[in-house]
């Protein structure tokens, strides 16, 4: 249990707070910002991983899921991170910080970045929401023969 803070007058009138002997330790990690050991893709990439494990072992399920989905990649000291939708930025969003100080204690780098952005969905996966005339056309895009065998048939698209 954390005991409060004493605060004391001063003898000019203002309130400074006193703190207890065992406040005196750092509460999280401590980043030097004269840090500036390289960087490579690969250092990234297994610092990532071992962000990624720490929360499996926490049991964060769904985020997990989203941040093993894709890599990092670093441009500089821009470590970029692709999301596909809204809900896997903010669940990213939320982590951000957390992750940027894991990765510059664990890169010993405190020039590093983080920057989360969104992903454009292939053409492939908006097709499940096509009707069947723009699947039919997008086939005979492909294979122009369907077009003459449905003629030859004597079929109609409806």
């Amino acid at each position: 249990m954390r005991k409060a803070k004493k605060n004391l007058a001063t003898p000019g009138g203002g309130i400074t707070s006193k703190k207890n002997e065992d406040e005196g330790l750092p509460t999280g990690p401590v980043i030097d910002e004269s840090w500036s050991e390289e960087v490579d893709e690969a250092g990234v990439r297994k610092a990532w991983d071992a962000f990624v494990q720490r929360l499996r072992d926490e049991d964060r399920i769904s985020v997990v899921a989203t941040m093993a989905q894709e890599k990092p990649s670093l441009q500089g000291m821009m470590v970029t991170f692709p999301v596909h939708n809204p809900l896997q930025r903010e669940q990213v969003d939320d982590l951000k910080t957390e992750m940027l100080v894991h990765l510059k204690t664990t890169l010993k780098n405190a020039g590093l970045q983080l920057q989360v952005e969104m992903k454009e969905t292939p053409a492939d996966e908006k097709k499940a929401f096509l009707s069947d005339r723009e699947r039919y056309d997008m086939m005979v895009e492909k294979n122009p023969q369907l077009d003459k065998l449905r003629q030859a048939l004597d079929l109609d698209l409806g």
